[in-house]
């Protein structure tokens, strides 16, 4: 099933005129990162992941690629991350993006608050499990991925729905996302 996937992304690429055979023949950090992408799609069932490490695939073979020590610690951080860090990585790129895409947007009575009230808001299925949370954030934080070390803070609403990616957590995200074509 995920070498179909694969296959199919890629000959997607061929048709859209995105790269060639010859090209992809070529490309030696390719097919590094297709073996290792592989090798951990083998290890999961998350259909999140695998669609995460699909895409990886993908955006290894275009022009662009991150360079091959990026890419391989972008592999190892779908491996060892949960689908919830990938999760709060997509909505804390952009609070508000997130929500419209998601057709969920933040309540318009909130004036002020904390990053709890909107990871509880966009995951009602983590409310009152703040120590599971806090694991995944202090994670993502200590991984270079967010900017904001703790989700105790107090503040405006314009700071509760601002950026919390880095530039790393930012490339991290655009290589694991359907590439835009």
């Amino acid at each position: 099933k995920w070498m179909r996937q694969v296959t199919d992304a890629i000959n997607d690429l061929y048709e859209k005129g995105a790269i060639t055979e010859g090209a992809l023949q070529e490309n030696e950090k390719f097919f590094t990162t297709l073996v290792h992408a592989s090798n951990v799609a083998l290890k999961n069932h998350q259909s999140e992941k695998i669609e995460a490490l699909r895409n990886a695939v993908i955006n290894s073979a275009l022009p662009g690629a991150p360079d091959d020590s990026l890419q391989q610690i972008f592999l190892n951080l779908v491996d060892v991350c949960t689908v919830w860090h990938l999760a709060f990585l997509s909505l804390f790129q952009d609070p508000n993006r997130w929500a419209a895409e998601h057709q969920l947007p933040f309540p318009d009575g909130w004036n002020m608050g904390g990053l709890t009230q909107v990871i509880e808001h966009a995951f009602p299925e983590l409310r009152g499990r703040s120590g599971f949370y806090g694991v995944i954030w202090k994670d993502l934080y200590q991984r270079g991925l967010i900017s904001t070390d703790g989700l105790g803070t107090t503040m405006t609403l314009q700071e509760m729905l601002s950026k919390r990616t880095t530039g790393l957590g930012d490339a991290f995200v655009q290589f694991i996302s359907a590439p835009n074509f």
